[in-house]
């Protein structure tokens, strides 16, 4: 079986062949304008998203301050802290949980690798 020779290898002559097809260098570069175009659409969603929730955010907190106000003007009525009380239960409960949550896994990524396993099993 005859060896391989720089001058009788195959891709050496493709890769001769597309340096002297127009058609090949366009493709190629169509192909480049494609990754950044996909690139660059790519970071528009994700400012896109950032937005929406940044938009989202300030819902919240206009809703939870007016909550509080609320609260804070009828402190006094007993039904109204007691169904506000109700409702705000479970909220504040999965708040908690969540911080929990996070604050575990910021721990986790700032401990050692020899309790790495020990602090994933304790949460």
């Amino acid at each position: 079986m005859p060896t391989i020779l720089s001058t009788s290898n195959p891709w050496t002559r493709y890769n001769k062949n597309k340096e002297n097809n127009p058609i090949e260098k366009e493709c190629d570069s169509v192909e480049e304008e494609s990754s950044i175009f996909s690139h660059m659409h790519n970071v528009l969603v994700a400012r896109n998203i950032i937005k929406l929730r940044q938009e989202k955010l300030s819902c919240y907190k206009k809703t939870f301050d007016a909550a509080i106000a609320l609260y804070e003007r009828e402190i006094n009525n007993d039904k109204f802290t007691g169904n506000f009380d109700s409702l705000m239960k479970p909220i504040v409960k999965a708040i908690n949980k969540c911080e929990q949550v996070l604050n575990a896994r910021k721990q986790q990524s700032t401990t050692g690798s020899s309790n790495r396993k020990l602090s994933f099993w304790l949460h």
